[in-house]
């Protein structure tokens, strides 16, 4: 594994302490956003059919720029095309296209013409738009001499991959930049720093060596879960690297036909070897198929390939702050479309925003026999004080166990063609992270030749719980007949998996683990991290609680939803019930949601509808029938996610609509309840604050302080609380 990081003495010699606020957001004030003044024309581009379409948005783009090509004498300036939503496209003023045409199969309708208002919040999306077009067109035609030579990556640019350099994977560090009008209207601009992580042989090298049936996999691999808007399987990306000993070049492409190397895969070594000096035919976006040697391309990752190995392309904060220096220095001053953007020396402080206090609940914790120990609330929150409750915490669970725990008899499952070795040592090391945690259970071993014979091994014993290695790596597709669907379908005890290459590397089964440590810190750490992880989980399916919230949440109901499978196909709920007085006890209650149709994002409706109100069903009669009264009057939902729809025709909000209406008809609601829909977002990551600690940054903890950043999110500390706790157990 390789991290790019182009001219890396060059950065690391250019590195200064710079002056930074106490708390900070990793952006930059644009200084003169009163100046952010456009004058746009909004077209609207529907199917001639007049029917809905699934089509990409960049299919719309495209009919405006063909457009525009028919019509260059009505377009003066390079301008710009920003897509709105799903039929809404900007353009500068100076583009007279004609309205009420047809084009590729589109109406495309002039829908309105105005100058863009940076105090208006309806027109975010087109000034963050035209930032947006206008800083890639800077990053295409200049170089940044510290940030090296840099490919596209849809609308960010990569660092070149190390391609002298040996290894399985090479991570390039991936820059773009988001403008976004923060609370008090203030524009910044953000940069976005993340990794694009790219295969570390050719085609060329599979077919060399006659394993051309892993990369092959690889593909499947991306392929397997994931569908277009058309429910068709995505593309399958490469990155074609031209580059010479005197010019740098490297773009983007995507496989006409993936298909075609799976035939090739089966043939034999020779055979393959033999076409290492071939071609295969790839497209840009819109382009016409071209033949491209095979040595060439390489195979552009995702996440379900390379997680074993991501964490390691996590920036410092330190570093990540400096890359958001060099970013800022190299956009600063850039001209949009006529308009310069200048930006602020120093990132935003995060003080101007206004803070609200948060406090940490009060914790139960297991005592000595059967007593309980109270925790109590971090007052004041300082960062003392949550190491204090960390550790306190955690020297309960040793000394105590689990809150709630029962006896248990697990078991540790490898494959048999592995060997004993590999199975005695795993079983040494999870069974000691769980003495180390006051569990007083220990793992025996078996080495299974299949499931069916493990099944009658794990009944024969009397085994209640399993923790599965799967014979199959990570890089394999997901396959209806895999080893872990097997163990879902067969094994009827709570079972946990891991692939076998995310278990302790081969090279060190027989060594101690001290010299691990001392060698690959790293790889020490994270396949610690991995069997205390699948540890956890395995006790959590076992109903095993480590500690509980003892002070009331304003929220009594709290549900998580999230979609997921193989095709986007499955939703999973999970309601808990008993926060407004989690003393009395809390009612949890996971379930999936059946969906009807092939892709459940947007989650169809009436599906939705349906699901929560079985949830809610199923919990309001097990309380009833518990002698305890159900109260649904303060509910938070959280959406792994956006909450999806079709525009302003439907949201999957209104599923939550409808649930609440039906439960008020019922009776099992009032009208004075309150109930609150959360978007849990990814890309909320990067609006952590971090703290400037002696010139350098760091990741501030929460100390309690919630901090409303973009102005369309109420910054209500009631939303929050659950987070902290979720926080603090980590």
């Amino acid at each position: 594994m390789t991290v790019t990081t182009a001219a890396r003495n060059k950065v690391q010699d250019s590195k200064q302490q710079s002056v930074v606020p106490e708390t900070f957001l990793s952006c930059f004030e644009i200084s003169n956003s009163d100046g952010l003044t456009w004058s746009v024309r909004l077209y609207k581009v529907r199917a001639n059919s007049g029917e809905k379409t699934h089509a990409e948005r960049g299919e719309f783009k495209q009919v405006i720029w063909s457009l525009k090509k028919k019509h260059q004498e009505l377009c003066s300036g390079y301008g710009f095309v920003v897509d709105l939503d799903e039929e809404t496209i900007a353009v500068p003023s100076t583009w007279q296209l004609p309205s009420d045409v047809h084009e590729g199969g589109y109406h495309v309708i002039l829908d309105s013409e105005f100058t863009t208002d940076p105090t208006n919040s309806g027109h975010q999306s087109i000034i963050s738009g035209i930032l947006r077009e206008g800083i890639k067109k800077h990053f295409k035609e200049n170089r940044s001499d510290v940030l090296g030579e840099l490919w596209q990556d849809f609308d960010q640019f990569c660092q070149m991959p190390p391609t002298e350099s040996v290894a399985d994977n090479h991570f390039c560090r991936k820059f773009g930049i988001a403008a976004k009008m923060l609370v008090g209207k203030r524009w910044v601009i953000q940069p976005l720093i993340t990794t694009a992580t790219v295969d570390g042989r050719t085609f060329a090298d599979y077919c060399r060596n006659g394993e051309l049936s892993i990369l092959a996999e690889m593909i499947e691999a991306k392929q397997a879960n994931r569908l277009n808007r058309r429910n068709r399987a995505t593309a399958v990306r490469v990155l074609r690297d031209e580059s010479t000993e005197f010019l740098t070049r490297a773009r983007v492409l995507e496989l006409e036909e993936p298909n075609l190397l799976v035939g090739i895969a089966k043939l034999s070594g020779r055979e393959q070897a033999e076409k290492a000096g071939g071609t295969i035919k790839c497209r840009s976006f819109n382009g016409p198929a071209v033949d491209v040697p095979l040595h060439q391309l390489r195979l552009i990752l995702d996440s379900q390939i390379t997680q074993a190995d991501h964490s390691e392309t996590i920036l410092e904060p330190a570093d990540r702050h400096h890359f958001a220096g060099l970013l800022r220095d190299f956009v600063n001053g850039v001209k949009v479309n006529n308009i310069q953007i200048n930006l602020s020396e120093s990132p935003l402080d995060a003080s101007a925003l206004g803070a609200e206090k948060v406090a940490f609940p009060a914790l139960r914790v297991r005592g000595e026999g059967t007593a309980e120990l109270v925790l109590p609330s971090p007052i004041p929150v300082t960062r003392e004080a949550l190491r204090n409750r960390g550790r306190q915490r955690t020297e309960a669970l040793k000394r105590f166990g689990y809150l709630q725990s029962n006896p248990i008899n697990p078991l540790l499952a490898w494959p048999k063609r592995f060997g004993q070795d590999r199975a005695k040592r795993m079983a040494t090391d999870i069974n000691y992270l769980m003495k180390i945690a006051g569990i007083g259970f220990q793992f025996q071993w078996f080495l299974y030749e299949n499931v069916d014979e493990l099944g009658r091994y794990i009944t024969s014993r009397g085994f209640d719980s399993l923790f599965a290695v799967l014979p199959e790596g990570s890089r394999k597709p997901y396959r209806d007949d895999s080893t872990h669907e097997k163990i879902k379908q067969r094994i009827d005890v709570p079972s946990q998996c891991i692939q076998f290459d995310h278990t302790l590397p081969e090279k060190w089964v027989n060594k101690p683990h001290r010299e691990m440590e001392k060698e690959d810190a790293r790889l020490a750490r994270r396949i610690k991290q991995r069997y205390e992880l699948c540890l956890w989980n395995l006790l959590a399916k076992l109903h095993w609680i480590p500690f509980a919230p003892l002070d009331p949440f304003n929220y009594n109901v709290h549900i998580g939803l999230d979609v997921g499978g193989r095709h986007n196909t499955h939703i999973m709920a999970c309601l808990g019930h008993g926060f407004a007085s989690p003393k009395d006890g809390l009612l949890f209650r996971p379930e999936e949601i059946a969906i009807d149709v092939q892709k459940a994002e947007p989650i169809p409706t009436e599906c939705l509808t349906r699901g929560l109100l079985q949830l809610i069903e199923q919990v309001h009669s097990e309380l009833t029938a518990a002698k305890v009264t159900p109260d649904f009057e303060s509910l938070l939902l959280f959406r792994d996610g956006r909450l999806l729809g079709d525009g302003d025709e439907w949201n999957e909000i209104d599923a939550i609509r409808t649930v609440f209406k039906q439960l008020h008809e019922r009776g099992w609601v009032t009208e004075k309840a309150i109930w609150t829909a959360v978007e849990v977002m990814k890309s909320a990551e990067g609006w952590r604050i971090m703290n400037g600690i002696d010139g350098v940054a760091h990741f501030s903890h929460l100390h309690g302080n919630v901090q409303k950043v973009l102005p369309d999110l109420p910054a209500v500390s009631l939303v929050f609380e659950r987070l902290l706790v979720a926080v603090e157990s980590l």
